[in-house]
């Protein structure tokens, strides 16, 4: 049964009248009642939607404001304000706040509700509305049922199922990285490395989750709204794979390590001259974290092409091409290289060079199939010609 129906016949049992004690029972009604009673609606026959606007119409709601998302994703106030209906005004939110921010957004879960009524109605919708003057927002849930999974399932690169990892879950407006994120919760997936999925009734149309487990390590994955089978960059600790993978450690220039950097893989070349792609299942967008100790091993999902190459797992001595970058409050520069995977590697984040802040500033590292080349008259050799498009 799904939730609209079980939902209208809740509503419709709240909406129907009590039965005095002192009213008279007839067992046998005449004719001409017996005819009323036949042409008299059925009280589980009125719209649902009507019977909740008018049940619900009053009552309190609490809601989450995002005032300051875009530098503190995960910061809030609740405020309680009374429904319009089964809209929420952000009139009512303002006056209830004292103060709101022009981008702020205005959030509603179910988890943080003490009406029973207002859960129900609710139910596994998520509402994340920008605020708009004047303006309101239903929190009435679409009906999907037979149109989506029940279930966001997470694997790790190999296809294998991350039972038990923690899942933090952000929406954005768009898939740009550099665009802010709002936290929605965060919870745990279950032994076949599935959460149970949200209806997301959202002006952010995009999906950000990082999973961490202590066995696997952290990653960002991101997609949109609908889709919901994620493969992270990630492998098990203490297995065969976990020696294909790019590991290392970021640091600065003082050496101290770097927590919360972020390492992307575009694609891996191999010891032949071959070069891997990530599978479709995972996203470009996707990136492994470093942990405290400014860690981290990133495993590139990959279609079945290592089955024509002969192997199961990437090869040894492949090497990744990896763009690693900083957390924003740190004044150090982001990297670009190809990195080994026949060992842990460290790697130095250093500050712009001064003049170049807020402009591009790239250093290439230039290989050869024996490796990086490094030989002063071979580099001098080497031409470089940038251009722009248009």
């Amino acid at each position: 049964m799904n939730h609209i129906l079980t939902m209208s016949l809740l509503l419709a049992a709240l909406c129907l009248p009590a039965a005095s004690a002192n009213e008279p029972q007839h067992n046998e009604p005449s004719a001409g009642q017996e005819q009323a009673t036949q042409t008299e609606p059925n009280s589980l026959d009125v719209d649902p939607r009507l019977s909740a606007h008018d049940f619900l119409s009053g009552r309190g709601i609490v809601v989450r404001v995002h005032n300051n998302w875009p530098t503190e994703p995960a910061k809030y106030k609740l405020v309680e304000v009374e429904l319009d209906g089964l809209s929420v005004c952000f009139d009512a939110v303002e006056e209830a706040l004292g103060k709101i921010a022009k981008t702020a957004i205005v959030v509603v879960v179910v988890e943080d509700q003490k009406d029973p009524a207002v859960a129900m109605v609710i139910g596994d919708c998520v509402h994340a509305r920008y605020y708009k003057k004047g303006g309101c927002f239903s929190i009435w849930p679409w009906d999907y049922a037979g149109k989506r999974s029940a279930y966001w399932s997470f694997s790790d690169a190999l296809g294998q199922a991350i039972a038990k990892a923690e899942v933090q879950i952000l929406v954005s407006p768009t898939s740009s990285s550099k665009d802010p994120r709002l936290a929605l919760n965060s919870t745990r997936t279950d032994e076949q490395g599935r959460v149970k999925t949200a209806i997301v009734r959202s002006d952010l149309q995009w999906f950000y989750f990082v999973v961490s487990h202590p066995d696997y390590g952290k990653a960002l994955v991101k997609q949109p709204l609908n889709v919901t089978d994620f493969s992270a960059p990630l492998v098990k600790t203490g297995s065969e794979a976990e020696q294909r993978a790019a590991r290392g450690i970021i640091v600065d220039s003082e050496n101290s390590p770097i927590k919360g950097a972020t390492i992307q893989c575009y694609s891996i070349g191999t010891p032949g001259g071959g070069t891997l792609l990530r599978s479709r299942t995972s996203s470009v967008h996707d990136r492994v974290i470093t942990d405290n100790s400014g860690y981290f091993r990133l495993y590139l999902p990959i279609d079945n092409k290592l089955e024509r190459m002969g192997g199961e797992l990437i090869p040894t001595a492949s090497r990744y091409d990896v763009q690693i970058r900083p957390p924003k409050e740190l004044k150090v520069s982001p990297a670009r290289q190809r990195i080994s995977n026949h060992t842990e590697v460290t790697i130095t984040l250093r500050p712009p060079q001064e003049g170049t802040e807020g402009k591009y500033f790239h250093t290439f590292t230039f290989e050869d199939a024996n490796g990086p080349i490094t030989e002063p008259e071979r580099l001098k050799r080497i031409e470089v010609r940038i251009w722009s498009k248009g």
